[in-house]
């Protein structure tokens, strides 16, 4: 609607009428006061999601886990469900995004702090906490090193980091010399890291994926205690640990609680329950989450993308459990 006055209020005449006007939303257009009214509906956070990802995104309080493959949405989907816990009037910071990537954690949480907007125009009760499984952990970790029993200034040594510390003590283990030739470090450093993933031992993990390095199997598990041993003595931490300290201290008695706490909903994208420790804290970060209603909007929202679907129907999973994260 567009109103244009003969002439400015007696009591605002002049330049000055003007701009305290223009200061209340006018416009002064060729002499004359232009009030511009702009009315509209905003738009739901759901807009544009099909029925099945509205259904995800509007899930009353309670776990939900989701199968979805390549190009159906899932990102979308959860991104929605953070907007729309927001405007139920769970605060921005009290939601967590964890997804496997960096570079899907970035796009998720722009794309999620973008959307989210707080119940009945109250503050946004800060920002939305997310990233990588192992960078939550890690900023968990670096706030209490000393509960850990690390050192402040512990050092995280990346994969390739890994492979080379064990590569420098396989000679020490019978694992390279002239006279024989065992796995090489890359080798090793993945037998290790699916040993503390799955929740194997060193055999059983050879046995099932690596069975050209059976007759290594002794000499393995020695350069594996000898790694961890040397992590400890050095104050070195790598991407199993962050995972495995993240999962011990939601299971303690003490601390779990208080790390529990910070959160009212979680967000899990690309879940991978193949993976037991990740799949643990899942779990742990909101515990007893069966109780449906009565846990309130405290709950967990899972998406599995096609890889892990697979994974699933191989071990033959197949769907989701109603009312838990299996």
């Amino acid at each position: 609607m567009i109103t244009r006055p003969s002439r400015w209020p007696d009591h605002e005449p002049g330049a000055a009428g003007r701009r305290r006007a223009c200061q209340r939303g006018c416009r002064a257009y060729g002499g004359a006061l232009v009030t511009f009214v702009f009315m509209f509906e905003s738009a739901s956070v759901l807009d544009g999601l099909n029925d099945e990802q509205r259904a995800a995104a509007a899930h009353p309080a309670g776990p939900l886990l989701v199968l979805a493959g390549a190009g159906t949405g899932k990102t979308r989907t959860l991104v929605a469900r953070a907007a729309w816990l927001c405007e139920q009037g769970i605060p921005a910071s009290r939601i967590l995004l964890l997804t496997f990537t960096r570079r899907a954690a970035d796009d998720m949480l722009s794309r999620a702090t973008a959307c989210a907007r707080p119940a009945n125009g109250r503050s946004a009760g800060g920002r939305i906490t997310g990233g990588t499984f192992h960078a939550i952990a890690h900023r968990i970790i670096r706030q209490h090193a000393e509960s850990f029993s690390l050192p402040p200034e512990f050092t995280v040594i990346d994969p390739s980091d890994m492979s080379d510390l064990l590569d420098t003590r396989r000679a020490e283990h019978g694992l390279a010399g002239p006279q024989r030739r065992g796995p090489r470090a890359a080798v090793c450093a993945d037998i290790y890291t699916r040993c503390v993933n799955t929740q194997q031992t060193v055999a059983e993990v050879v046995r099932g994926g690596y069975p050209w390095c059976t007759e290594y199997t002794g000499q393995l598990s020695e350069l594996f205690r000898g790694y961890v041993e040397h992590k400890r003595s050095h104050g070195l931490v790598d991407f199993d640990d962050l995972l495995l300290m993240w999962r011990a201290a939601l299971a303690d008695p003490a601390a779990g609680p208080v790390l529990r706490g910070m959160f009212d909903a979680v967000l899990v994208d690309e879940y991978q329950d193949v993976n037991a420790v990740q799949a643990d804290i899942v779990r742990l970060l909101v515990p007893g989450q069966a109780g449906g209603a009565a846990a309130g909007q405290r709950g967990t929202t899972a998406v599995l993308g096609a890889g892990a679907c697979a994974a699933r129907r191989a071990r033959g999973r197949g769907g989701p459990r109603p009312g838990a994260l299996p």
